[in-house]
């Protein structure tokens, strides 16, 4: 897994990437092609401390690293974004991970639902709102604390485990297919969404590509 400094102009429409020459070039068609001159970074956190400590011009104008307020279809932003050529250690988890993930969450402070990049379901805290960018899913709903959305109660409610499984798997299932890019699980949630149908075309591209 490597991270790279990403620029968005006009919402998401136009995306550039911070090259080893200090540069902003617009991401290619085949986002692979940017593991050549990107300057790349081991973690989230080194990758975010660079962006943080350094300054970034795009069209003659500097860019503020992570305002806290920004027009998307105006102000070009950064973010961090993730790539990968290899696999996760677990292509596929399941319902009982998401269950038993929101079954052993701590219900006393406001949660959300993660997987990280090796296929591991985990509920994270949300008292430090930048880490939770470094995950392959997230769902962009907050569990607010004591409300029972974490814990045994929330665990044994199986349409609500089964709704929350079907968002996160199909945010997984973009997530490989791009190569690593972080997903928001509240952006392509579909109730009507095949499990089995996703599971095929993780394994066709891992085995087409990886």
């Amino acid at each position: 897994m490597k991270y790279f400094i990403n620029l968005k102009k006009h919402g998401l429409i136009i995306k550039y990437y911070f090259t080893k020459d200090k540069e902003f070039s617009k991401i290619p068609e085949n986002i692979l092609m940017v593991l050549q001159d990107a300057m790349l970074f081991e973690s989230y956190t080194d990758a975010r401390l660079f962006a943080e400590n350094n300054s970034f011009y795009f069209d003659g104008k500097q860019i503020e690293a992570f305002p806290m307020v920004v027009n998307l279809f105006e102000d070009p932003t950064l973010d961090i974004r993730g790539i990968r050529e290899d696999s996760p250690q677990k292509l596929f988890f399941n319902e009982e991970d998401v269950r038993n993930a929101i079954l052993n969450g701590d219900d006393s402070f406001h949660n959300s639902l993660v997987v990280d990049h090796d296929g591991n379901v985990k509920t994270f805290k949300r008292d430090n709102n930048y880490e939770i960018n470094d995950f392959a899913v997230i769902n962009g709903e907050v569990f607010q604390a004591r409300n029972g959305y974490i814990g045994l109660e929330a665990s044994e409610d199986k349409n609500f485990v089964n709704s929350e499984y079907l968002r996160l798997f199909e945010a997984w299932g973009n997530y490989i297919l791009s190569y690593g890019e972080t997903q928001s699980a509240n952006d392509v949630y579909d109730s009507n969404v095949d499990p089995d149908e996703i599971k095929k075309e993780i394994s066709s591209f891992v085995n087409k590509n990886v």
